[in-house]
């Protein structure tokens, strides 16, 4: 490592708890160590130890970590989605003795060694140049790990030790990849450390800004802000957006089909500012008064046509008062 005279700088960017194991990703602007500047280091620490600064493992990649998940085991991978849209696989089974760059650290004796990634996406954003798409090239947002131990039958699996990770940046652009844990090396595959067992093979991509910019032309500029699972069936993904909207993406059986969206849309009373309207997916809509968690009116769906509240449009203008108050 080559040292220069100025003041370390750094920005936690993602923090992922599992028990006892604490993992933080910092992103280094500044840094005694310039080989480490303008990186990410992404620290696994074990909260139960006495000497909690001294870390159980350090991982390196290059750019900005916006977001990480553990594997579907909880303890043999991390995928990690970065602000450049390509994302990195992190084996931790492998050896440190396999990795030779070491880095000091505070309050240590010894050097922790920088593990590197076992896979990296990032080839994938220059091979789109030639084809005019850019899938791989947007901010990733949220990333999680989906199989067999989310209890749920909709993984599509290769090999007993195959799963998936699903991605989304911030243009709505939803990524599948299957993650193969393969003897076998592939030359072919630019993504693949020499070496490495750990493999990222993408599945599928779903492009839900292109749905979501049709319905709401008004404002075809919005962007994804977060995506989580549903605990209790992990083939639903509900997608948050700087406008209001939540889009829920389903996928069912071991297909993988995209069956949506259904858009739960919320919108202002126009005469009435204190009231808001909601519709939801069994084609309900429900009057709230804001301040109270209570609809204050519900407007049921017919049994035989209970299909989803795609949208809500008021009219510009009323023809008659309403009557009595809230």
């Amino acid at each position: 490592m080559k040292f220069y005279h100025q003041i370390p700088k750094s920005n936690v960017t993602a923090i992922v708890q599992n028990c006892d194991r604490l993992f933080v990703a910092y992103f280094i602007e500044n840094s005694l160590a310039d080989d480490i500047i303008s990186k990410s280091l992404l620290v696994e620490y074990n909260i139960n130890n006495n000497n909690i600064n001294s870390p159980q493992r350090v991982m390196i990649c290059d750019g900005n970590i916006r977001c990480f998940c553990l594997s579907i085991d909880k303890k043999n991978a991390i995928f990690a989605g970065l602000n450049d849209g390509s994302c990195v696989a992190f084996d931790l089974t492998e050896s440190d003795s396999l990795f030779k760059s070491t880095l000091p650290w505070p309050n240590m004796n010894d050097e922790v060694k920088l593990r590197t990634a076992a896979y990296d996406t990032s080839f994938k954003g220059f091979l789109e140049f030639d084809e005019k798409c850019d899938d791989h090239q947007w901010p990733i947002i949220s990333i999680h790990a989906i199989g067999d131990d989310s209890a749920s039958s909709m993984i599509t699996t290769c090999s007993d030790n195959t799963y998936q990770v699903v991605t989304i940046n911030e243009v709505g652009t939803l990524i599948i990849w299957s993650i193969i844990q393969s003897e076998l090396n592939n030359d072919n595959d630019l993504g693949v450390r020499p070496g490495a067992k750990l493999k990222m093979s993408q599945a599928a991509i779903l492009h839900l800004h292109r749905t979501i910019e049709n319905l709401t032309i008004s404002n075809p500029r919005l962007k994804v802000s977060a995506m989580v699972t549903n605990p209790s069936d992990a083939s639903q993904f509900l997608i948050g957006t700087d406008i209001g909207l939540i889009v829920n993406v389903s996928r069912i059986s071991t297909s993988v089909n995209y069956a949506g969206p259904r858009i739960y849309k919320t919108d202002d009373v126009t005469f009435s500012t204190p009231l808001q309207i909601a519709g939801f997916s069994n084609g309900n809509i429900l009057l709230y008064k804001l301040g109270q968690s209570k609809p204050i009116s519900t407007f049921m769906s017919a049994k035989y046509s209970m299909k989803p509240v795609t949208h809500i449009d008021f009219s510009p203008s009323f023809t008659t008062e309403p009557e009595g108050e809230f």
